[in-house]
């Protein structure tokens, strides 16, 4: 019959294999993860929603339902380039040669940001 604690180490053992850590690693870091450049594309998404809102207020300025999709649109796409900029600046911060990306993305989103805010206010 098996103990407790050997239950405890088989399992230590399945999961360390399952995961690619070795047995003793207790931070759970894959070796790979360490190698690995971090990205920083992900944060452009938000680029969309804006883009759609400032079309719309271009394209159809005097409509009302325009207006008010473009306020929705664009406080999504706002708040969602907000936590982009600063997911991009935190990614700098760890890793410097993603700085480069980083400076792009935040670039882009302040861009599309600022558009917006220009032509909603």
């Amino acid at each position: 019959m098996r103990t407790v604690s050997e239950y405890d180490e088989s399992e230590a053992d399945m999961n360390s294999t399952r995961h690619g850590t070795a047995a003793g690693d207790q931070d759970g870091a894959r070796e790979g993860d360490r190698d690995r450049k971090e990205s920083v594309s992900g944060n452009s998404w938000p680029i969309v929603p804006l883009g759609i809102a400032v079309l719309l207020l271009n394209l159809v300025p005097d409509a009302t339902w325009a207006y008010a999709t473009a306020a929705v649109l664009g406080g999504l796409g706002g708040l969602a380039a907000l936590y982009g900029i600063a997911e991009s600046v935190r990614a700098a911060r760890r890793d410097r040669t993603v700085r480069g990306s980083a400076t792009g993305v935040v670039l882009l989103l302040l861009i599309g940001l600022g558009n917006w805010i220009r032509l909603m206010f």
